[in-house]
Formats: structure tokens, C-alpha cells, sequence
């Protein structure tokens, strides 16, 4: 059974669909920190995708920190800790401010 609900939709890129789909359920609160994360074949059989597909997703969602696998106990959802509002803004305002000079 899959921790997050999603409804693949003809015509866009699968990938980009699970993505979407998983930041979705991280931020609406349907997957925290720590949670158990199906596996490549579980994802495979359930969405009725490409191994292949499920295998990019997960892949993709590791390298940049949102999964890890433990050993003897699977993959675990590995939420980012955000900083704090005034240090998002501060960082938003240095990037928007480089944005415009350029």
C-alpha cells in the first residue's frame, strides 16, 4: 500500500507525476520524517509502472536527501529540516536581489 495517494494522468511524464505527488504528501503532512517509503517493486506493481520508472523516482528522491535506506529495515522518508522563516527570507531576498542585478 502506498503512503500517499496519486492518480497518474495520461499525456504527463510518470516520473514527474511520484515526484509531485510525494513533495505533495511531505507537505501536506501524509508523510513525515522517518516514515516507511514502499520499495521499488512495491511502487512497480501498485501504480502498475515500469520498474524501470520507480527505480528513477526513488533513485532521484535519495540523491537529493528525501530517502534513505536503512539496512534490515527499508527505505524511510528523510525530511529536510527548513530553516527558520526569517532565514528563508533572508536567503529569498539575497537570491531575488542577484536575480535583479543581473
Amino acid at each position: 500500500m502506498l503512503p500517499f495517494s496519486i492518480h497518474l494522468q495520461p499525456g504527463r511524464s510518470v516520473f514527474e507525476q511520484l515526484v509531485e505527488a510525494f513533495h505533495r504528501a511531505l507537505a501536506n503532512g501524509q508523510l513525515r520524517d522517518g516514515d516507511a517509503f514502499p520499495s521499488v517493486r512495491t511502487l512497480s506493481r501498485e501504480l502498475k509502472i515500469s520498474p524501470t520508472t520507480a527505480h528513477k523516482v526513488v533513485a532521484h528522491l535519495k540523491d537529493r536527501g528525501f530517502l534513505v535506506s536503512l539496512p534490515g529495515v527499508g527505505m524511510q522518508v528523510a525530511a529536510p529540516t527548513l530553516p527558520d522563516k526569517e532565514e528563508r527570507i533572508r536567503i529569498i531576498e539575497a537570491e531575488a536581489t542577484a536575480l535583479i542585478q543581473q
